[in-house]
């Protein structure tokens, strides 16, 4: 929102409007697409800019989308940002906040187990899968630190599979998994049918963090 206003006062009237190409992952967590969806409310959209918003599985699938020049922004982990500087070498500026969490009062992002499963602490992983969004993402990142936190080697102590978050719950229900995130609001109302618990929560993990933010090309911004 705030890069499409600089462009709409930038922008010549008789210009082309300006595509603005958005990563995003998760809903209702990333709300990005729900910004566009009353274009009336938008003084300048459609004349000096127009949105497409693309949806990901995680972080790290946006890494390569930026590094292709197939999008502009993307919300992008710590970690992800980390991979995409280090092994993507991109060039990009956070530029928004996404998520913070481990904020006290609020709700934290949240590893969740069937309550018959067993598991009652992260000790219990060992040799259980996890599931997770994707590799690098934030959920990764939270679930990494707490298994370094109980001493547990993420390679060898227990598997750690790729899903999307929509596939989540079912492979928690069919014991394809026996872990793992659960969108909201769905995860609390499995918690209060008695169903799931949660096992442990990114705040559990890492505390405050600054869990997800926006970064843009820094080419796009010049531009």
């Amino acid at each position: 929102g705030i890069a499409a206003g600089a462009m709409a006062t930038a922008m010549p009237a008789s210009a082309e409007p300006v595509t603005v190409r958005v990563g995003y992952s998760s809903m209702p967590a990333h709300l990005i697409p729900t910004f566009y969806v009353h274009k009336e409310a938008l003084k300048h959209y459609g004349d000096s800019y127009v949105v497409e918003t693309t949806r990901f599985n995680g972080s790290t699938p946006q890494i390569t989308a930026l590094a292709a020049g197939e999008i502009d922004f993307a919300a992008l982990s710590p970690t992800a940002l980390a991979i995409g500087i280090e092994n993507a070498d991109l060039d990009v500026k956070v530029v928004g906040d996404i998520i913070q969490d481990g904020v006290t009062g609020h709700y934290s992002q949240t590893i969740y187990v069937k309550t018959d499963s067993g598991i009652d602490t992260p000790e219990d992983l060992k040799g259980k899968t996890v599931g997770v969004n994707a590799f690098g993402s934030a959920v990764d990142m939270a679930l990494r630190s707490m298994l370094s936190k109980v001493g547990l080697d993420g390679q060898t102590d227990l598997r750690v599979i790729e899903t999307s978050f929509s596939n989540m719950l079912p492979m928690l229900e069919d014991d394809k998994i026996d872990a793992g995130p659960i969108v909201q609001p769905l995860a609390s109302q499995m918690v209060e049918a008695g169903k799931y618990k949660a096992l442990f929560s990114s705040a559990d993990a890492i505390g405050p963090t600054q869990f997800v933010f926006l970064v843009a090309s820094t080419s796009f911004l010049e531009k």
